[in-house]
């Protein structure tokens, strides 16, 4: 993915390795007894994304968290998937780089897809409320 912003009047892209990034910032993901996944993550501010999210004031964008949940489900599901929808998303809270992120998943599974509620939190603050819709990807 290549993002475009303005720094000073520059124009920048940078690439995004979404996925070297989730890979590299998963602390823990873990799936409970009950079913519900619980995933830790924590990003360093050197990686690309804050560069332009925003310049001299880094914060998580929301598809990272939008991603992070949906490659938690992936690890534990074993299944490549893709968001169908997005129900709700709420984000009252920023996330700065270094912080711990603890992400708790609960989801139901259907006919290839799963309906997900996730909370994500940065201590006892929650940082954001997702409801989302994902479908396994056909493999030909």
């Amino acid at each position: 993915m290549i993002i475009q912003f303005f720094v000073n009047g520059r124009q920048k892209k940078i690439t995004m390795t979404l996925y070297d990034d989730l890979r590299t910032s998963e602390l823990s993901i873990s799936k409970e007894k009950d079913g519900t996944i619980q995933a830790v993550f924590c990003f360093d501010q050197s990686l690309k994304v804050f560069e332009g999210h925003f310049p001299g004031k880094p914060i998580l964008p929301g598809i990272f968290q939008f991603e992070m949940v949906r490659y938690a489900v992936e690890k534990i599901s074993g299944s490549s998937l893709q968001i169908q929808s997005i129900q709700k998303s709420k984000f009252p809270a920023r996330i700065y780089p270094g912080e711990k992120i603890y992400i708790s998943i609960k989801l139901s599974e259907g006919n290839q897809s799963y309906k997900i509620r996730a909370t994500i939190k940065t201590g006892e603050l929650i940082s954001g409320k997702l409801n989302m819709t994902l479908f396994e990807c056909v493999k030909e």
